[in-house]
């Protein structure tokens, strides 16, 4: 294929602009790399004077308190009391703390920071760093507004968590038992 002459003076004048600009570059890049090799024993050569001279020690920046009392390589605990809700067996109300262990507490006692003020049906009344704060196990909607836990299983007796420790088990155990031994004393019925 034959180019006409209009073309072959565009792409002559196109390759001449190329070729100018490639060597500027080069000619920028030699500039800089010389630079450089003359930079290298002048700052050798300021390293060594200051050598023979005593050095003036610079006092480090102070750290604010809150830098110094926390480990900044660790995520900072999350705010709140970090409990939900899991059920209410009676006068014991069952919570999941941040590290998935159950943890029952009876009305009126603390643990992990909380206490526990009342159990109405299926809302815990808690107070947390002095503030009141009421936990629901159901939505409005009637369905568990916290993860699933205890449903009644046969006989009328909440079952536990299945992923509960064997101490927690037994601890909630004996408390129930108390409870049931206790009512019944006070109705024969």
């Amino acid at each position: 294929m034959k180019l006409p002459n209009i073309d072959k003076n565009y792409y002559s004048i196109a390759v001449a602009v190329l070729a100018a600009i490639m060597f500027l570059d080069v000619v920028y890049q030699i500039q800089m790399h010389v630079r450089w090799r003359l930079w290298i024993p002048n700052s050798l050569v300021a390293d060594n004077s200051t050598a023979t001279t005593k050095p003036t020690l610079v006092p480090p920046p102070q750290l604010s308190a809150s830098l110094k009392k926390r480990n900044i390589f660790i995520e900072p605990m999350p705010k709140g009391h970090g409990m939900s809700l899991t059920g209410v067996m009676g006068t014991i109300a069952l919570f999941r703390n941040r590290g998935g262990q159950t943890v029952g507490i009876e009305e009126g006692k603390s643990a992990n920071g909380i206490t526990v003020k009342s159990i109405k049906n299926y809302e815990v009344t808690i107070e947390y760093e002095g503030k009141p704060e009421t936990m629901k196990l159901f939505n409005d909607q009637g369905q568990q507004a916290s993860m699933p836990q205890a449903q009644p299983a046969m006989g009328g007796m909440p079952s536990l968590p299945s992923n509960m420790s064997p101490e927690d088990r037994t601890r909630i155990m004996k408390m129930m038992k108390q409870r049931r031994t206790m009512n019944l004393n006070r109705n024969p019925n």
